[in-house]
């Protein structure tokens, strides 16, 4: 990111620096967030934007955020939520929808990049998604990479020996291009 000329703040969701390379480890840290992600999720989240915005470095009228897996679903959140961001980028992340409580416009423009063979975000998902999307006005692009799967930007994704879990170059390189230019149209420098 600071190569492509932005300030990168790296959010701790799960807290107190907790770090593991077991799948079960990561479900049960990530349920606090799936389980209410307007709000612990929304209220995490938005505490790593402040520390952000308190750097002087950081333009506060041209923040955005991006995120992988988990991390692209907090990024959808903190979309929904508006707070002044810019732009917000998921990478093969799970499609959450916007609260049933919040019938607001969505006016933080939106890019999902998705694996086209992704079993775990599926055509019902994307389609409700994308139908969540269009109720509440939301500016978005949605890209399916054909042949990649989840974690396609990883790569060491292929090393963990899973199901639908595999790294994929041509698909990582165009995802990034399509960050880029998305950051290009809603931040211009």
């Amino acid at each position: 990111m600071a190569k492509a000329g932005y300030v990168a703040f790296c959010l701790d969701m799960y807290g107190q620096g907790k770090v593991s390379d077991e799948v079960a480890d990561a479900k049960e840290w990530s349920a606090a967030f799936y389980g209410d992600p307007a709000g612990h999720g929304r209220a995490r989240a938005r505490a790593g934007l402040d520390v952000l915005a308190k750097s002087r470095f950081v333009d506060h009228d041209r923040m955005a955020v991006i995120g992988y897996c988990y991390g692209g679903s907090v990024a959808l959140e903190l979309a929904y939520a508006g707070f002044g961001l810019k732009g917000a980028v998921c990478f093969h992340g799970s499609l959450i929808l916007p609260h049933e409580s919040e019938a607001t416009a969505i006016t933080t423009p939106i890019l999902v990049c998705n694996g086209a063979d992704d079993v775990w975000v599926g055509a019902d998902m994307i389609q409700a998604w994308q139908a969540a999307m269009g109720a509440r006005g939301a500016t978005y692009a949605f890209t399916s990479y054909p042949g990649a799967v989840h974690a396609f930007t990883n790569p060491g994704a292929d090393t963990r020996g899973m199901d639908n879990v595999a790294y994929h170059p041509a698909a990582d390189a165009a995802s990034w291009q399509a960050m880029l230019a998305f950051f290009d149209e809603h931040l211009p420098r």
